[in-house]
């Protein structure tokens, strides 16, 4: 599964998605973009943003990082096989995409 990390993704949000896959993708797409720190009862959740400011390359490769350890942390039932990132050299930002496989383990 391919799931495309942007915040318009969010903009979709569905509190009861229509599958799993569905579900997955908003797991992850949340893990992507929120601070860590930021979320009340679970500091620890989301990417700590050091990559902000860093040349695109840089950024990339510790966001990469980050998100695989997050997702390992916070969504067991897939494990992450690919991340790449679309980069807007005009802009300065930087598209992930993220590839996920089913790792057989179910919901903590």
């Amino acid at each position: 599964m391919r799931i495309r990390v942007t915040t318009t993704e969010l903009e979709n949000l569905k509190l009861e998605p229509i599958d799993e896959a569905t579900e997955i993708g908003q797991n992850v797409t949340a893990l992507a973009v929120t601070p860590k720190g930021t979320v009340p009862l679970d500091r620890n959740m989301g990417l700590s943003m050091k990559y902000i400011d860093r040349p695109m390359r840089i950024a990339a490769s510790m966001f990469e990082a980050e998100l695989i350890t997050a997702v390992d942390d916070y969504e067991s039932r897939v494990q992450v096989t690919d991340v790449t990132t679309e980069m807007e050299e005009i802009t300065g930002r930087m598209v992930p995409v993220v590839e996920v496989e089913r790792s057989g383990k179910s919901r903590k």
